[in-house]
């Protein structure tokens, strides 16, 4: 503590504890710990510089003074750090400061977001629902669709389970009765069973899709009769059904017992899908296709078709032109104009004429039988 006292000199006093510059005009206070005054208890030494007491009580008043005095000034603690600790402090507070812009940009983000997405929030279920209505034919109501035909197919098969007992019985009691019957009985009762079932097919057999929902039904009570018939008896079977009718190929349907499949596929080396391909070709086309791949079949379709043409051509052109190849591009300008022919019957199914490489099997066929009874063919083009 620096105290600033008048400008005349200060004579010198031996205080404990305090020094004063005696020429200067300001004196220089330094606090220092205060001596124990518990030696004011002591006796007085008998030494040759011994102090009188009364000197030593004016200088124990004048010292607790000086130490009132600087008792009431605050002490500043300046604590050295190194300039890395400082730059890690600045780091630290930028990273709090950044931490803040941050949560304070994202939480105003989600808040747009939820305000934009009120609107147009909504359940799975209500999404889905109105997906269906919106897309008749979509893939949603074809799943519906063949669940429900699953649920329908399992609805069927407990309810037959459940009158197979009752079918056996009826099964007892008609054989019965009929062995003990006379013939007029059993001709009246088929009569009535040929029209009843008459009346209960009505036009189903008059369109595909009825032919083929009535041989699906039927095949599924033959394929349950086959199981019953197997755990009633023991008896194993295997019964394959295709459709005759050049217009079907989707009938490749097979009843069989775990004897009958196993035997079919072990000791015969068979597979089931193959054989069935195998008795449509013969079913539909007989025994002269049996033996042919589907490729083949097609090559010689369309090798049979080229001829036929080439052969009406060569025909309508006369000797003059000896006529190797066709030109199936530009046909009017390569083959009409430059033999002086004309196409006449090329069906308007196909289109323009062109390659039987370019035409389906269907096609072929069909195309075959006009070239055949002379329904398509080339002549001589009429005279200008």
């Amino acid at each position: 503590m620096v105290v600033q006292t008048h400008s005349h000199r200060v004579a010198p006093s031996l205080s404990v504890g305090a020094q004063v510059t005696p020429t200067s005009s300001f004196a220089v206070v330094t606090s220092t710990p205060l001596v124990n005054t518990s030696s004011r208890s002591r006796p007085p030494s008998a030494t040759a510089n011994s102090t009188p007491p009364d000197t030593l009580d004016t200088r124990a008043r004048s010292h607790s003074n000086v130490s009132t005095a600087t008792a009431a000034v605050p002490l500043v603690t300046i604590t050295k750090r190194s300039a890395k600790a400082v730059h890690r402090e600045q780091l630290r507070v930028r990273q709090k400061a950044l931490d803040s812009k941050l949560l304070s940009a994202r939480q105003r983000f989600e808040k747009e977001v939820d305000s934009l997405g009120k609107e147009y929030r909504k359940s799975s279920r209500e999404i889905r629902g109105r997906a269906l209505l919106r897309n008749k034919y979509g893939i949603g109501k074809r799943k519906v669709n063949s669940y429900n035909a699953f649920r329908h197919k399992q609805s069927k098969a407990r309810k037959a389970s459940k009158e197979s007992l009752e079918f056996t019985a009826a099964q007892e009691l008609d054989t019965t009765s009929y062995q003990e019957a006379d013939a007029e009985t059993i001709a009246t009762a088929k009569s009535e069973l040929e029209e009843e079932k008459k009346e209960r097919s009505g036009y189903i057999y008059k369109t595909l899709k009825g032919r083929t929902q009535h041989a699906d039904k039927v095949i599924r009570g033959i394929d349950q009769a086959i199981k019953e018939l197997n755990l009633s008896c023991g008896v194993e079977s295997i019964c394959i059904f295709v459709s005759g009718s050049n217009r079907d190929h989707s009938l490749l349907q097979a009843a069989y017992t775990s004897k009958g499949i196993e035997f079919f596929e072990g000791p015969l080396k068979k597979n089931l899908n193959n054989v069935l391909q195998d008795f449509q070709t013969f079913a539909q086309g007989g025994t002269e296709d049996l033996a042919k791949s589907h490729r083949e079949l097609q090559k010689e379709l369309r090798d049979q078709v080229s001829a036929r043409l080439l052969s009406s051509l060569q025909e309508a052109a006369g000797p003059k032109y000896s006529i190797r190849s066709m030109k199936y591009e530009d046909y009017e300008a390569r083959i009409c104009r430059k033999y002086n022919v004309a196409l006449v019957g090329w069906p308007t199914d196909l289109g323009k004429f062109r390659s039987p490489t370019q035409i389906g099997n269907k096609q072929l066929k069909m195309l075959l039988g006009l070239l055949k009874d002379d329904t398509c063919r080339f002549e001589k083009a009429p005279p200008k």
